[in-house]
């Protein structure tokens, strides 16, 4: 960095405030992460005072000593409580809950607060009262009063107060500016928000996972938004007491149920939802599930976008007998559904293309229906042998059946591939993951006469890859307009 012009004046000489603006301008517009803006403040003393608001703007607090060393900043320039934006509680590498209730205590102090991040997971295996510490959570929430926050995640993990004890959410609900709120492991039993007008709360996006809920619990928790656009589901388990003790406790019956109970109450309360995604832990069902099973998506009269994310492998690496997914995802759906995601999130469970076409053949899909995107998790293969190569060519063979059988327009393919632990230790500097998207986009209906005088395809077939850097957790946080 330059810190002089022709007339010899520096940079640095710029009065404070000026400072202060310009590099917290400046970090915003070219979204600085942690490393480069550290590496500034350490230029000199003044660059370290000039960076302080940029430095304060996303905390990220998984220590106690950390605290101490902001509260240096903190005291030294009083203005920079006003700058802080995002604040992220870990509580991975704390000793205690009084550690936990301690840093917890610090979100009373930020009142210009937009993200906010509570991971409590840890501090619940411990064995630890949990109480204490979701007492002062609740009260330093009241405190704040939230008047800027857009975006809440609130992950409580396994304990016996969450196990148990309902968490009332009241408090995060009354923030009159929260977009987005995601609530991992949470008992919402027995929530009602009285104090919360109907339709009154600006939320928009809504993420449950791992949730404990009960049909009027969940009635209330939908009641408040004024129009909810997304909702996420991971997981919830209809239940009038509380938690399992474990994620293992859970099967997929009770995922579906979960399911079964949410959508008649979106469809009725949130009619105008345009985006859902369900997300299921256990293995995928048979191909040949009953009716019984099937889920009813048709009532989501709104619905533009589905998204549904279900493993062919399980955690303890048995291959699901249906590779295809599981057909019954096409059916029962909205009238007006225009995107359908399907997601298999774990490695080896690539889905197969040719098979899904076999499971689609002859079965009715909305007209509306124009796009089908497709993610899945597979090995990195080094170097691309001829193994990789009839795989690979299969898939293209389901691309190809999908496009010409099928009235979507639109179909992408996207595999990721991340590096194992010895790739990440000795290959490589800074760890990334692999990314290859296949696009197929139907051919428009001027070029009908010449769809099959080249290729003999009536679309066309594009690829990309590229990698992405693994980032530590709370170097960024989520922007406005980006995918939740």
């Amino acid at each position: 960095m330059e810190g002089s012009n022709h007339d010899g004046h520096h940079l640095l000489d710029l009065p404070g405030e000026v400072l202060n603006i310009l590099v917290t301008k400046l970090s915003e517009e070219v979204r600085w992460n942690g490393a480069a803006l550290s590496s500034f403040r350490q230029t000199c003393k003044r660059a370290c005072r000039a960076a302080d608001f940029a430095w304060c703007r996303q905390l990220r607090i998984t220590h106690a000593s950390q605290w101490w060393k902001l509260d240096r900043i903190f005291r030294a320039n009083k203005q920079c409580i006003f700058h802080v934006q995002a604040l992220m509680i870990n509580s991975t590498y704390l000793d205690s809950i009084q550690e936990g209730r301690f840093l917890l205590r610090s979100i009373s102090r930020f009142p210009n607060l937009t993200y906010l991040k509570l991971d409590t997971w840890s501090l619940g295996d411990s064995g630890q009262s949990l109480e204490p510490l979701l007492a002062d959570l609740n009260r330093e929430l009241w405190t704040n009063g939230l008047a800027e926050l857009r975006e809440a995640d609130l992950q409580l993990g396994w304990s016996f107060e969450t196990l148990w004890k309902p968490y009332e959410i009241v408090n995060l609900m009354k923030a009159p500016k929260l977009k987005r709120l995601a609530l991992d492991t949470v008992n919402l039993v027995g929530f009602r928000g009285e104090d919360i007008p109907e339709r009154s709360t600006a939320l928009k996006h809504l993420k449950l996972s791992c949730c404990a809920t009960d049909e009027k619990s969940l009635s209330e928790l939908l009641s408040k938004p004024l129009s909810l656009r997304s909702l996420h589901v991971c997981s919830i388990r209809r239940t009038s007491n509380r938690l399992p003790r474990a994620l293992g406790d859970w099967n997929l019956r009770q995922e579906i149920d979960g399911i079964r109970l949410l959508v008649p109450l979106v469809a009725q309360i949130q009619p105008g939802l345009t985006s859902m995604s369900v997300k299921f832990v256990h293995i995928v069902l048979p191909q040949d599930t009953t009716n019984e099973e099937l889920l009813d998506y048709s009532q989501l009269v709104s619905l533009k976008k589905l998204r549904i994310a279900m493993p062919l492998v399980s955690e303890g690496g048995m291959v699901s007998e249906n590779t295809s997914f599981p057909a019954n995802a096409f059916d029962n759906l909205p009238v007006n559904i225009e995107c359908i995601e399907l997601e298999s999130p774990r490695s080896h469970g690539a889905i197969d293309l040719n098979q899904l076409a076999d499971a689609l053949s002859g079965k009715p899909l909305p007209g509306s229906l124009s796009q089908l995107h497709v993610h899945t998790v597979e090995e990195h293969c080094r170097p691309f042998n001829k193994e990789c190569q009839d795989k690979d060519d299969v898939l293209h063979r389901g691309i190809d059946r999908l496009m010409r059988e099928l009235s979507i327009k639109r179909l992408t393919y996207t595999q990721r591939h991340p590096h194992s632990f010895e790739e990440l230790r000795y290959d490589i500097a800074v760890p990334y993951e692999m990314f290859r998207m296949l696009t197929a986009n139907k051919k428009s209906t001027a070029e009908d006469s010449e769809a099959f005088s080249e290729d003999g395809r009536p679309y066309e077939l594009e690829e990309m890859t590229w990698k992405n850097e693994l980032r530590c957790e709370g170097e960024d946080w989520p922007c406005e307009n980006e995918q939740w």
